[in-house]
């Protein structure tokens, strides 16, 4: 298992147990934890003059680069 699996299925695991879980991707050349969401290539992101709103998928709050690169 890579680094991104454990990742996601600790996150996964915290969120069964009733935890608050955010995951930062900031792998530059190979982010991979928005596809493990089922999430590829660019989406809209909420924003307001400051911030950034992650998604949030399986109770998961969720910001990866792959969200704002093209493949």
């Amino acid at each position: 298992m890579g680094k991104s699996s454990v990742t996601v299925n600790l996150a996964g695991a915290m969120v069964n147990q009733g935890l608050k879980v955010g995951i930062l991707d900031a792998d530059i050349y190979g982010p991979s934890v928005g596809k493990m969401f089922g999430v590829n290539g660019r989406v809209m992101l909420k924003t307001d003059e400051k911030f950034i709103w992650p998604l949030e998928k399986y109770g998961i709050k969720v910001m990866s680069f792959s969200f704002l690169i093209q493949e």
